[in-house]
């Protein structure tokens, strides 16, 4: 019987419902939605030997400042991801190094090379190079999205991220499309907000970007975090 997976097609040690309250958790993690922490809570109890949950639930506590909490998660999770693929045990040692502090990049290019369309992995590599990257992050972002499209195709969000990379170097009719897109897959989509909102402000649009906000401001959850 094959295997359950993630949103982007890659296996999961998990039975399927836990594997599908799994990819709901990560999903709003990734679309800045509320109610992450009871999916990936829900995944753990449902199956407490499936580790990637444990990873994804640190990394939103981490990202709260609630670290001992966090730590606590990846700790957790350490005896699961033993009997995990090799793309899950390396998926768990990124994203646990990431919340105990350690360093990642070498593990996380490797990671990649192999597993491109592992996305919670790509947003990591992400996250280094815009808050890390020197002069040349907003080259290399747009490099490495450009070079990773035809393995994500028409998702919505690989495409909000995209349209970041080219907002940054000023790809301003490109980045609108490709987020446009990414909204149309997913309305509720917190990031392609941010980069739509992006597009406007540096086109100097400044009644349209009030008001395409205000618009879907109104239809976004106001308890979520992103709000």
């Amino acid at each position: 019987m094959p295997l359950p997976v993630d949103g982007w097609g890659l296996e999961l040690s998990a039975g399927a419902e836990a594997a599908t309250a799994y990819r709901r958790g990560v999903d709003r993690m990734l679309a800045y939605e509320p109610d992450v922490a009871g999916a990936l809570e829900e995944a753990i109890s449902l199956e407490p030997a499936f580790a990637l949950p444990y990873a994804q639930l640190a990394l939103f506590h981490l990202f709260r400042g609630e670290r001992d909490r966090a730590r606590a998660l990846a700790d957790a999770g350490e005896a699961a991801a033993s009997g995990a693929t090799e793309r899950e045990r390396r998926h768990f040692a990124i994203l646990a190094g990431v919340v105990r502090g350690e360093p990642t990049g070498d593990l996380v290019s490797e990671h990649l090379d192999d597993a491109p369309r592992d996305a919670p992995i790509l947003l990591n590599w992400l996250g280094g190079v815009f808050y890390g990257g020197g002069l040349e992050k907003r080259e290399r972002m747009l490099e490495k999205f450009d070079a990773l499209a035809p393995a994500y195709g028409d998702d919505w969000w690989f495409l909000s991220w995209h349209a970041f990379a080219c907002h940054e170097m000023d790809q301003l009719d490109r980045a609108r499309e490709l987020v446009e897109r990414s909204l149309d897959l997913r309305r509720g989509n917190g990031q392609a907000a941010h980069a739509m909102s992006h597009v406007f402000f540096e086109t100097r649009d400044t009644a349209g970007g009030a008001g395409w906000l205000g618009g879907w401001l109104g239809e976004f959850p106001r308890r979520a975090g992103f709000h």
